[in-house]
């Protein structure tokens, strides 16, 4: 899941869609969700991107090009108060949960691996997603609730 998260997802999309003729795939299906949950309650590390602000982020946005409407590298991280309140929201994509989840809304490569990246720097995980090893995954959940 950390080191190529848009992939899995995909992968158990098709596990789930095939269930009814491959019922063997539901240990898959259950360990992924299992694995989902987990991630989503991991403690986040970055800190809302309004100046001085110390609250816990829930949301991330990507600014959008500005003719074809893709997202752009680099998020913003929000708090519950600060989410983009009294800012012009033109040039934003929209607000985001900071979990692995949030790749399901978009169908391109491109904009599924940022999201990818940054779920992954919201985490503390410096490294490229190649880079990623067993052991630091391992290090990675042991440490979660």
């Amino acid at each position: 899941m950390l080191r190529n998260a848009p992939r899995l997802y995909d992968l158990a999309e098709w596990a789930e869609n095939s269930l009814e003729e491959k019922p063997n795939l539901r240990k898959l299906v259950s360990s992924f969700h299992r694995l989902a949950e987990r991630l989503r309650h991991a403690p986040l590390l970055v800190e809302c991107d309004k100046a001085g602000c110390k609250r816990p982020v829930h949301w991330m946005t990507f600014a959008l090009h500005w003719t074809e409407r893709y997202l752009m590298p680099g998020p913003s991280f929000w708090c519950e108060k600060h989410e983009l309140s009294g800012e012009d929201t033109g040039d934003e994509s929209e607000r985001l949960p900071v979990h692995f989840d949030a790749i399901k809304k978009y169908d391109s490569k491109r904009e599924r691996r940022l999201i990818h990246r940054a779920v992954l720097e919201a985490l503390g995980i410096k490294r490229e997603p190649s880079r990623i090893s067993e052991k630091l995954a391992r290090a990675f959940f042991s440490n979660l609730p």
